[in-house]
């Protein structure tokens, strides 16, 4: 594997590169602008940065199946596409991780996973590692 740099600055959000053959990873931060809570379903919208420069946002939407466990879907929206990932994830735990399951764009057919390395209540640390 290895860690590939952001290429392009667009519109104030940065492209994240071309996915190339074998694994490639890409390690965000992401910190929480909002988060509302209807029921069992809890939806929140994230910035992403890489260094210092916005990447993107993120909008996540989760949905209480049992105990502290969730169902999460979401959309990762960067300037040259976007990327979808689905999974469990229980945020009573410091490390989670969940499926790349598409993307439009630069990331059609994008596949691997999605680790996620809860830093506080308001940051997580988003790492990409996309497969063939």
């Amino acid at each position: 594997m290895r860690r590939i740099a952001i290429v392009a600055a667009l519109c104030g959000m940065l492209a994240l590169p071309t996915l190339a053959s074998g694994a490639d990873v890409v390690t965000l931060m992401a910190t929480t602008l909002s988060q509302t809570v209807k029921g069992k379903t809890v939806t929140f919208v994230e910035t992403l940065r890489l260094g210092r420069k916005t990447a993107g946002v993120d909008r996540i939407v989760c949905r209480q199946i049992r105990g502290s466990v969730y169902n999460c879907t979401g959309r990762y929206t960067f300037s040259n596409g976007t990327i979808t990932v689905a999974g469990r994830v229980n945020p009573k735990k410091v490390n989670n991780q969940v499926r790349v399951t598409g993307g439009t764009k630069t990331y059609v057919g994008a596949g691997g996973v999605l680790k996620l390395h809860t830093i506080d209540n308001l940051h997580t640390r988003e790492t990409f590692v996309f497969n063939d």
